[in-house]
């Protein structure tokens, strides 16, 4: 018997031979490549745009002559546990001001409609914001609100997985494909999404959440103003932290998530 178990290249007759020619490859007989993909070498090759190819082949070394696979990365690390926990992202009460905005991060759940081995950590907001009427004088001057400014709930973050996806399973862009990750071991679709989670954390938090600006004893067309001003800056807030982390973990690594997406769609 040839070499075949630790050299793909070399078939059962001893001899180097394609792994899909009729020499190469086991033989006849049982047989079957020991070990666990992504622990150790495995002992066959794999595709090479298989998330698994870039932990397990150096594709230099491979020629006509029978070139082993090497090992380019750690074996996956377990995938980060999700800590739930609250944090106060603003809060103040006045007799024209009620805040109290939360960040929440929620235990990992299941979307059946997410497509089988993918997963999504989606944020969600559920803070009820409410900019009240005015009263104002002869001169247009706003004497009294008709209530509070109030901006009160959560900011809910929970990473879902689809059917069929386990959080140890190998992330296919983004982060869990840069050299550092590779390198490191931190390859699953579980830290994938834990590095949006902390994306998400780290912009909350440095970031302050916008805040309504009228007062009593501004013209109403000043109130007004403060009020558009407020509403943009909100909805801005948002789509920022979202973007900063589709820049941070999706737009990175080997390959990004757009290029993937374009693979795929000229693939169609």
């Amino acid at each position: 018997m040839g070499d075949s178990a630790n050299n793909p290249w070399i078939g059962w007759r001893g001899t180097a031979a394609h792994p899909d020619a009729p020499a190469g490859g086991g033989g006849p007989g049982a047989f079957s490549g020991a070990g666990s993909l992504g622990h150790t070498p495995p002992t066959v090759l794999v595709h090479p745009e298989s998330p698994q190819a870039r932990l397990v082949v150096d594709f230099s070394e491979y020629g006509g002559d029978g070139g082993t696979p090497t090992q380019t990365g750690a074996a996956p690390n377990p995938p980060p546990l999700t800590q739930t926990s609250s944090t106060v992202l603003a809060e103040q009460h006045t007799d024209l001001l009620e805040v109290k905005v939360t960040l929440e991060f929620v235990a990992d759940g299941q979307d059946t409609n997410l497509p089988d081995g993918t997963a999504e950590t989606h944020r969600h907001t559920g803070v009820d914001v409410s900019i009240p009427g005015t009263e104002f004088d002869s001169k247009n001057v706003v004497t009294k609100a008709k209530g509070k400014f109030t901006m009160v709930g959560p900011v809910t973050i929970q990473t879902n997985y689809g059917p069929d996806t386990h959080p140890a399973d190998l992330s296919e862009y983004g982060r869990g494909t840069t050299e550092a990750d590779v390198r490191n071991g931190d390859t699953t679709i579980g830290f994938h999404e834990s590095c949006h989670r902390a994306d998400y954390l780290a912009f909350f938090t440095s970031h302050p959440i916008p805040a309504f600006t009228g007062k009593i004893g501004m013209t109403q067309q000043q109130w007004n103003a403060a009020a558009s001003q407020f509403q943009r800056a909100y909805a801005r807030y948002f789509d920022d932290a979202d973007s900063n982390s589709e820049r941070l973990t999706d737009e990175v690594g080997n390959p990004t998530l757009s290029q993937l997406k374009a693979k795929r769609k000229k693939r169609k």
